[in-house]
């Protein structure tokens, strides 16, 4: 995981290759080796690299046996992720919310739905990652975003949330 960590580190090696590293060491190392050795990454100023950090995160962490402190961690890297200006490293943030079961987020899921109105695929992440959350507490915004959506995938994917919510 050191030379991982040092193709990580090293801008010579390029975007790509970096990329990669970060996404191999998520699936070998825990969230605290993880968080030490690709935390900076969070604000590396290539989005390939801040949504590999995001993909990494998603390999490494296990929603039901991280720490409170290790949740806490995730959650502050993906509530960055979900507000970073990179529409990629957004919609990869919204998935992994969902993935880690990081709850705590669902009112970024749903504020992400209702205010990107040009993107629909970033509107789909955000109903996907809910539908993985399956809060009931957002059942209603659910609704009320169904109601004005017109790109049937994302449809499709706030459908997904509403079917799962009426048989829990």
């Amino acid at each position: 995981r050191d030379a991982l960590a040092a193709i990580i580190a090293d801008p010579a090696r390029g975007e790509r290759v970096r990329a990669a590293a970060a996404q191999t060491m998520g699936a070998f190392a825990g969230l605290p080796e993880l968080f030490a050795k690709l935390g900076p990454l969070t604000a590396d100023p290539s989005p390939l690299i801040r949504g590999a950090f995001l993909w990494a995160l998603q390999l490494a962490a296990h929603p039901t046996r991280m720490s409170p402190d290790e949740r806490k961690r995730c959650e502050e890297a993906m509530s960055r992720g979900l507000a970073d200006p990179d529409i990629a490293v957004r919609r990869r943030a919204a998935y992994v919310v969902g993935n880690l079961g990081l709850g705590a987020l669902a009112p970024q899921l749903i504020a992400m739905a209702k205010q990107e109105t040009e993107r629909p695929e970033l509107r789909v992440a955000a109903f996907v990652g809910l539908t993985e959350l399956g809060q009931p507490a957002v059942f209603t915004d659910l609704l009320a975003l169904l109601r004005r959506e017109e790109q049937p995938d994302a449809v499709a994917a706030a459908l997904r949330q509403e079917v799962e919510e009426a048989y829990r």
